[in-house]
């Protein structure tokens, strides 16, 4: 059956091969569902652009104002602060959350082999929305909290030593030191931030498919992933990176070029978050279906319903 293919033990390979086979599968479904989330992030640009201008996006144009520290910038209205406050919120506890799920949920039934369409999975979200927006909620909250905590100390510390070479004098070997030992820290930082979200990774395809929110969501994950945390890990970062560099490849073409790319910069972003960013979507569902396979006997489980 076709289905064995996701609903099985896998290899570090193989779940990537699944995850791209099912987004193949799947591709106009995936893009259609992720779409509100893409027009979030258009409309979270243009509101940038509005208030900040060009240069709110723009790595070079950054850059250059960063060189020239004699040049005042002009003031930011402050209306600008509580618009993109209000829309992170709004992201985090109900945009991302629905449409996350609805592509998990139109991933998880192709799995399945059941039949679903975007607005079937929409209809399940909205039912839920409340519960998956502050499961999401929670898991934003911990891991910025556990970033905080991880980086509070080498940044103090930074702080401290960077204050008093800067005060008796710094040469510029002792500066790049300083600078050397707070990105390994922000490093180790990300390294602990990542070993929590691999094991909340399965959060969502467990609430999709098991109707299981929360905390108690939160906490199946955590074990079902336990044992299996640098695979994930490594995985969910291997398939991230893709639409990553792509998201941020124009900041590379800006500075190579030495001129602002505004307009690539926003369409690189869009097609990063509608089309390639449901890819990572599916790799969190073949995980899911690959762990229940190994750690329940999922797998079993299927071909014995197929047998009755």
């Amino acid at each position: 059956m076709e289905q064995s293919q996701y609903v099985r033990p896998m290899g570090f390979g193989e779940i990537l091969d699944s995850a791209v086979r099912l987004f193949r599968k799947n591709f106009f479904a995936l893009v259609i569902a992720q779409l509100p989330l893409t027009l979030f992030y258009l409309v979270n640009n243009l509101i940038s652009i509005y208030f900040v201008g060009p240069g709110g996006l723009s790595f070079f144009e950054t850059l250059s104002t960063l060189s020239q520290p004699t040049v005042s910038p002009e003031p930011v209205d402050l209306t600008f602060f509580f618009v993109a406050f209000l829309l992170a919120i709004i992201q985090v506890a109900l945009v991302y959350p629905l449409v996350l799920a609805a592509v998990t949920k139109v991933a998880s039934d192709s799995v399945l082999q059941n039949r679903s369409s975007v607005k079937d999975a929409y209809k399940f979200c909205l039912r839920n929305w409340f519960k998956l927006g502050l499961t999401n909620v929670i898991i934003t909250i911990a891991l910025v909290i556990i970033m905080a905590i991880v980086l509070i100390i080498p940044v103090a510390v930074f702080v401290a030593v960077f204050a008093y070479a800067y005060a008796t004098g710094p040469s510029l070997g002792a500066v790049a030191g300083i600078l050397l030992v707070l990105l390994v820290f922000m490093l180790i930082a990300l390294l602990v931030a990542g070993f929590f979200w691999a094991r909340w990774v399965a959060a969502f395809p467990i609430m999709v498919n098991e109707r299981t929110f929360l905390m108690e969501a939160m906490s199946r994950s955590w074990n079902m992933v336990k044992g299996k945390t640098i695979r994930t890990l490594f995985v969910m970062v291997a398939v991230f990176l893709i639409p990553t560099i792509l998201q941020y490849s124009s900041a590379f073409l800006e500075f190579s070029l030495g001129r602002s790319l505004v307009v690539l910069t926003v369409v690189f972003g869009i097609v990063s978050q509608g089309l390639l960013i449901p890819l990572v979507d599916c790799t969190r569902v073949v995980i899911y279906f690959e762990l229940r396979a190994r750690k329940e006997g999922f797998d079993l489980e299927k071909r014995a319903e197929q047998l009755k």
